[in-house]
């Protein structure tokens, strides 16, 4: 008797356990499954662009049956795994050279440049250091200024324009430079106090209300500052990450890159 009363209870345990499993499918091409799951589109973007992403993405979930996962970090650092084989749909690049370099593996199936940005000084609100221009950072008063990382895009801007304005050497020779490991990093190290200025994207400043942009550097000082959007090959077509990848070309889009500080791609910098 006792067999016959836990038969049929591991047989419908085990039943809706393979429901369970069968729920949490979603189709490889980005089409919703027969059961409703919706797709997931997998975004790589720079960490400069992720609030400003994570709005549109939001927006985007609203009006389609989707989900938008962001991978945000150091241009260089998601180029380097998207190039490794880490699954994504979408690469958003702070930078034409690193996007080339994901374009030459034959890895893109297409690409646009998308926005641009600029490169300004940021200091906190009390501005302790008394900067207002690039040469206050020689100052006594500042201890540290922030860059992001050598090979991370905004760190390679900062570092040009460094070089055009003699401030590089000086600035290095007395210690006063700490990098991040992107630009998000060396904005934190000025919020937390850790730094007295720091060199980001306009873009960074624009919803914080804890640091100030004191000074903007003129363009030519550093390469263009472009944003390049790019939809990955993956193993099979993704409707779903094609439509996304349109959308964020769209009119509606590029209202909301304005919003957060970027330059429309076809305004000059």
């Amino acid at each position: 008797m006792m067999q016959l009363q836990v038969k049929p209870i591991v047989f419908v345990c085990f039943y809706v356990l393979l429901l369970g499993c069968r729920s949490e499918r979603t189709s490889p091409s980005g089409a919703t499954s027969d059961n409703g799951v919706k797709p997931i589109i997998t975004v790589s973007a720079a960490a400069s662009t992720a609030e400003c992403l994570r709005a549109l993405a939001n927006q985007y979930e609203r009006r389609a049956s989707v989900l938008v996962k962001i991978n945000a970090g150091a241009t260089s650092s998601l180029a380097n795994q998207v190039i490794a084989g880490s699954p994504a749909h979408l690469f958003l690049s702070a930078s034409v050279p690193w996007a080339n370099a994901v374009d030459k593996e034959g890895l893109c199936r297409n690409r646009v440049d998308l926005m641009g940005n600029r490169l300004v000084l940021v200091v906190p609100k009390e501005n302790p250091g008394d900067v207002h221009r690039p040469a206050d950072l020689l100052k006594n008063s500042v201890r540290k200024v922030a860059l992001a990382g050598e090979n991370v895009p905004a760190g390679m801007y900062a570092d040009q324009v460094f070089a055009k304005l003699h401030l590089g050497q000086p600035l290095a020779e007395s210690k006063k430079i700490v990098r991040g490991q992107d630009v998000t990093t060396a904005l934190r190290y000025v919020e937390q106090g850790e730094a007295d200025a720091a060199l980001v994207y306009a873009s960074d400043v624009t919803h914080r209300s804890n640091v100030i942009s004191v000074y903007e550097f003129e363009a030519e000082l550093h390469d263009p500052i472009v944003y390049v959007l790019m939809e990955l090959k993956t193993d099979s077509a993704n409707e779903a990450a094609h439509r996304f990848y349109e959308f964020l070309q769209s009119e509606d889009a590029k209202e909301v890159y304005w919003r957060f500080g970027f330059l429309k791609f076809d305004t000059p910098q």
